[in-house]
């Protein structure tokens, strides 16, 4: 093996680790010394010096993560493979199990992915993996046709008040110009519905409706469509750059939701807007791509 630099990332195939009682296999490693007998590394993920024995170690590659957000927006998650990580004997892969990852590429020995919640890809060895393979897609809801709630009663059940969605969508088939409409489909089944409309701002537009039933959520379907509903949107709309959703005033769990996907409150006090004239709500605001400066 040729010397290894002092800060080189790499994967690690081991028997045992004496510190810890379990090997550190797969996980992506800081390279810092190494003495007669022992390796060290650093693990980012808890910040901290581990020491494993030369004589454990069956085999060492290089590994990367590559923090580059640029080129990750050239990715289309449209076109990617979905995986799910499951039944893993690596504890230490805990933060992917069953997390909805796009799949870059791959081969015989590793996988690279990138998740909805990270910006950056990782490479990650198949060892002591059970891969599911997920056809999570969007189908575009035509206009005019039969009501998705009425065809898929299912999505009824997404949100407590179902009135707003059911409305968006006859304003929706009412409308020449109001955006699009998506169902979520997992493996055939759809599980879910999302969708923005037109402000009368060409470089905003808003959420129509978005969610999966309630057995699907918390799985990171949600997250993935609205992804692709994104990508979808840009394709369509060039000029637009922001998002805009109102979320009610006592549903401070949506809030959540949506600042965890990127949006921010642009309102430090829930307000009454012309959208919703009836409920106080919160604006939220979600920057989809940057804008020539003026």
């Amino acid at each position: 093996m040729n010397k290894l630099q002092k800060g080189a990332l790499v994967t690690i195939t081991t028997s045992y680790n004496e510190d810890f009682g379990y090997s550190y296999n797969t996980d992506i490693l800081t390279y810092i010394k190494e003495d007669n007998e022992n390796y060290y590394f650093m693990v980012k993920e808890i910040e901290e010096e581990i020491r494993v024995k030369k004589t454990y170690v069956l085999s060492m590659e290089p590994a990367e993560i590559f923090m580059r957000e640029k080129e990750l927006k050239l990715i289309s998650f449209k076109d990617c493979k979905k995986i799910k990580i499951s039944n893993s004997r690596l504890t230490r892969d805990k933060s992917y199990t069953n997390e909805v990852l796009f799949l870059v590429s791959e081969n015989k020995t590793h996988f690279q992915f990138t998740t909805v919640k990270k910006s950056y890809f990782v490479i990650l060895r198949k060892d002591d993996r059970d891969i599911t393979y997920l056809n999570l897609e969007l189908q575009e809801y035509i206009r005019g046709s039969q009501n998705p709630f009425e065809k898929y009663p299912q999505l009824k059940n997404i949100w407590f008040d179902r009135k707003r969605a059911i409305s968006f969508i006859e304003r929706f088939n009412n409308s020449e110009s109001s955006g699009k409409i998506f169902l979520i489909v997992l493996d055939k089944e759809v599980i879910g519905i999302t969708g923005y409309y037109l402000t009368g701002n060409e470089q905003q537009v808003g959420i129509g409706c978005h969610g999966v039933v309630p057995s699907s959520q918390k799985e990171g379907y949600g997250h993935s469509g609205f992804i692709l509903m994104v990508e979808l949107l840009l394709q369509a709309e060039k000029n637009v750059a922001f998002m805009q959703e109102f979320v009610p005033f006592d549903k401070s769990d949506l809030k959540i939701y949506w600042e965890n996907v990127g949006f921010k409150n642009i309102d430090e006090t829930a307000k009454y807007y012309e959208e919703m004239p009836t409920v106080k709500c919160f604006k939220l605001i979600k920057t989809l791509k940057e804008t020539e400066k003026q």
